[in-house]
């Protein structure tokens, strides 16, 4: 394959390891050098591949902001073809522009926080009262402005499927953006074969909490299941309870707990290498997603206006998956899922997969998840997207 990029610079400095890894990845076929600016939990995280020649790491060891950033490895970045910012980077509300030396494509993870206007977007839940002033304490003190910043400063933007490029381009219609690229937050690495035994193991990766997923309605499903079954079944929370919302349902959870059900999850953050090795023995893996979500104060929805982990997670080995009904997964993958509407179809989608433990699929179904033809599509959007301007960013 060509390589268009002699050097391509990443700038990953919250936590978004697994899309880091997925899109340095995605690049490598088509760069000849990547130069990886990011901190050290995500160095850590990245043992297993770090150690590539063509990437040359960069990790700071304290939170610094994009401007000195930009002027502390304004040597490294002058020779760079582009830069990708895998996260919105920190800037100060009081600086207007910010100078790339090459152009830039920021990762948006959550639309309606990038773009939204916070009062047609904010999130308010059952503490009503504490989500009412994190609300009035971001339009009075905090607004968006750093955010528009990095958005009038970069050449355009990166969105992780096509379904949510559609939501944008009609709920924001941003002239700045006028065709957003598309590099999915994930990648087939490997098949998952698991190991053949008596006990049926499921996995709901991602940290635990209500604002993300529906526990009550997978303990239903699960005692449903429980009815209908005499097979073994080993679940995992694949994560750690962020808040205290779940308190409850955990215990619930784990009064099911007996001869034919196993429960875990985990009261520390769940290491890369752990959370990969439990993956390679799962038999399925659930996404018992709510329809929408927050990120600070703001409203986000599942499949429209921000990607779950828990998509890339089943793509990345080809795990089948059981999702919500209105989840837009990729035609293209449409193989690996089955869906449901309420704890009975729920229960009913992980009764089909006891009973025909069907794990494997063909490699050449999953080729379309693969970085080098992911590289190839990324080629065709920067030749047709790609300014040629001496400048590159926006007038604010």
């Amino acid at each position: 394959m060509n390589r268009p990029f002699n050097t391509v610079a990443f700038f990953e400095f919250e936590f978004h390891n697994e899309v880091l890894k997925a899109y340095v990845h995605h690049f490598l076929p088509i760069s000849s050098k990547i130069i990886v600016f990011t901190n050290q939990f995500n160095f850590n995280q990245s043992r297993q591949w770090s150690n590539n020649p063509k990437i040359t790491w960069i990790v700071e060891t304290k939170k610094t902001g994009l401007h000195s950033l930009l002027d502390k490895h304004q040597e490294e970045l002058v020779y760079c073809d582009i830069i990708i910012l895998t996260s919105m980077p920190e800037v100060n509300n009081h600086e207007i522009s910010i100078k790339f030396p090459c152009p830039a494509w920021l990762v948006i993870h959550n639309l309606h926080t990038s773009f939204g206007n916070v009062l047609q977007h904010y999130y308010i839940g059952k503490e009503w009262w504490k989500d009412m002033l994190k609300l009035i304490r971001y339009i009075f003190y905090h607004g968006n402005k750093a955010t528009n910043t990095i958005l009038n400063n970069v050449e355009n933007i990166i969105l992780p499927s096509e379904n949510i490029r559609e939501y944008f381009i009609k709920t924001f219609q941003d002239s700045r953006f006028p065709s957003p690229v598309i590099i999915p937050f994930n990648r087939f690495e490997k098949q998952v074969i698991p190991l053949k035994n008596e006990i049926f193991r499921m996995v709901v990766p991602g940290s635990i909490t209500m604002y993300t997923r529906d526990y009550q309605l997978l303990y239903e499903a699960i005692k449903l299941v429980l009815s209908k079954t005499e097979t073994k079944i080993f679940l995992t929370l694949l994560g750690k309870p962020r808040d205290h919302t779940c308190e409850k349902i955990l215990a619930k959870i784990q009064q099911l707990t007996g001869e034919n059900f196993t429960f875990q999850y985990f009261m520390e953050f769940v290491d890369q290498d752990v959370f990969d090795d439990i993956l390679l023995q799962s038999n399925i893996i659930l996404a018992p997603l709510q329809k929408e979500t927050r990120y600070d104060v703001f409203k986000e929805c599942y499949g429209y206006s921000t990607e779950s982990g828990n998509i890339a997670d089943i793509i990345r080995y080809g795990i089948p998956g059981i999702i919500p009904e209105y989840y837009p997964f990729p035609e293209e993958g449409a193989f690996l899922v089955k869906k449901y509407q309420n704890a009975d179809s729920l229960s009913e989608a992980i009764l089909h997969f006891i009973e025909n433990d069907k794990n494997k699929n063909q490699f050449e179904e999953l080729l379309y998840f693969c970085s080098e033809q992911v590289s190839k599509r990324i080629l065709a959007q920067w030749e047709k997207t790609h300014s040629k301007m001496d400048t590159f960013g926006h007038d604010g």
